[in-house]
């Protein structure tokens, strides 16, 4: 995976600590038709309904989620190898509470 990009949606209540995030980019399959996808390390912990959506750029080939996300890592498979395949995954990610952030004070002071 050369790049990810990000879209944050934020939840309506106020008391909900968790936003709609969705990641997307591009990836070529191997010589047998699988691509590993890792996503940034700054996506965290995703949970709930996870959602992929995969479009090869070859007519007439198909692609499947091969292996669903875990660690922040995905597998793309297709039909046939050396495919280049656009993804998306969306899913909610547990945004930190102020107590978790880091201080926006750059002496420390409370």
């Amino acid at each position: 995976m050369r790049c990810a990009r990000r879209l944050t949606v934020d939840g309506s209540d106020a008391n909900d600590r968790s936003a709609a995030v969705a990641y997307s980019g591009e990836v070529w399959t191997d010589a047998r038709g699988y691509a590993t996808v890792a996503l940034p390390r700054s996506v965290g912990r995703l949970h709930g309904s996870v959602a992929y959506e995969l479009r090869p750029f070859t007519n007439s080939v198909t692609a499947e989620i091969a292996a669903e996300l875990m660690d922040g890592r995905f597998t793309i498979a297709t039909d046939e190898p050396h495919v280049k395949v656009a993804w998306r995954i969306a899913a909610l990610a547990r945004q930190p509470t102020r107590a978790e952030s880091p201080t926006d004070d750059p002496q420390g002071e409370t």
